[in-house]
């Protein structure tokens, strides 16, 4: 069966240099350099993308650090050349050697590589050419330790080229599509231990443990595989949200194969799964996309603890006065602005403290 890519005419861009190697976003002349690098970014897509967060989205690491944001090309050639240049450092390419500078700079587990949802993946996969490269790299990313995300049409592609002798038996499969909003409910308890900053700032923020998210069309639905036998896999899998609400409608499966995924009270397909390898390498998957976010059910209370958390009490106080200084009708939706920026400006991976 197939649920299709519905929504290509609402690409928010695409590659202007599809043979390019790695390039420097967000790019700052005046940033410390002495600061310490606690996390990088690597955002990959072909053609038009529709997650274009971190293009769009400045990050903010925390006090006292900072983060840095690459692009790069999903082609066979970047891909080849990233997973020899992972077993192989002292030939790596001009093309990627700035990159890997960076890279250096920090533990693997504070890389992460976002496959993002973009006009060459599909249920088909990622493109002939891209199929076996993009599969294999994802394979050494993790064996190397890093964090890997992909999500909706990655995620799509992912599951449908997935390769067991590669990265395990595959725990997901496909049930089926929605096109306009979603509701998550999760553990705030759970996503604050996770090793990913983003969703330990979703968890921060949402005690109450609810998100809702605008879907564009062809969103993916999945769901966990009955029957697989994850004592023997190589990884440990955690479903970290549910997807209880889909186009307002309560999630139902059809395939026989499949089982509807649970957190505590909560069922529903699976939102945001996290595949920890035992070589240290995380693998999250992601129906669904941040920067579509539209409510989180957040308190005032724990929007300011987590700028002083995040960012330190003068950074939050100074939040705090241009909060106050909003007429008391519009401060609801404030709030959910703060709490927006916080989880969109929070990388998908573990920020690093220790090395620089």
């Amino acid at each position: 069966m197939s649920y299709g890519n519905t929504y290509n005419t609402q690409a928010y861009g695409s590659d202007t240099d599809a043979n390019a190697g790695a390039s420097r976003l967000w790019e700052d002349p005046a940033e410390d350099k002495t600061k310490p690098l606690m996390a990088v970014i690597v955002t990959i897509s072909s053609g038009n993308s529709y997650d274009q967060l971190f293009q769009q989205q400045k990050q903010t690491p925390p006090e006292g650090g900072r983060v840095s944001v690459w692009s790069l090309p999903l082609n066979r050639k970047n891909m080849e050349d990233l997973r020899t240049s992972l077993d192989d450092r002292q030939n790596i390419p001009a093309s990627l050697r700035e990159l890997f500078d960076d890279l250096q700079q920090v533990p693997s587990s504070s890389a992460v590589f976002n496959f993002e949802c973009c006009g060459c993946c599909s249920e088909q996969g990622f493109g002939t050419e891209i199929d076996r490269s993009a599969i294999a790299t994802t394979g050494r990313l993790l064996h190397h330790g890093f964090f890997v995300m992909f999500s909706d049409f990655s995620l799509k592609a992912l599951l449908s080229k997935w390769d067991p002798e590669i990265m395990g038996v595959c725990p997901f499969k496909q049930v089926g599509g929605y096109s306009s909003n979603c509701e998550l409910r999760f553990s705030s308890g759970i996503l604050k231990e996770c090793p990913s900053a983003q969703l330990v700032t979703v968890g921060q923020l949402c005690e109450g443990g609810e998100a809702h998210v605008h879907a564009m069309g062809g969103t993916i639905a999945y769901a966990p595989l009955k029957g697989v036998n994850l004592a023997a896999a190589p990884y440990t899998l955690q479903v970290l949200t549910v997807l209880t609400k889909a186009d307002g409608c309560k999630p139902n499966i059809t395939s026989d194969d499949c089982e509807l995924a649970t957190i505590r009270e909560h069922k529903g397909y699976a939102g945001h799964s996290l595949l920890s390898y035992h070589t240290g390498g995380n693998l999250l998957l992601s129906s669904c996309h941040w920067v579509e976010l539209s409510h989180l059910s957040t308190t005032e209370e724990d929007v300011f603890k987590a700028f002083a958390a995040n960012q330190g009490a003068a950074y939050a106080q100074e939040r705090d006065r241009e909060y106050r200084s909003v007429p008391v009708e519009q401060r609801a939706e404030k709030l959910q602005s703060f709490a927006r920026e916080m989880v969109q400006k929070s990388a998908p991976c573990r920020y690093s403290k220790t090395k620089s």
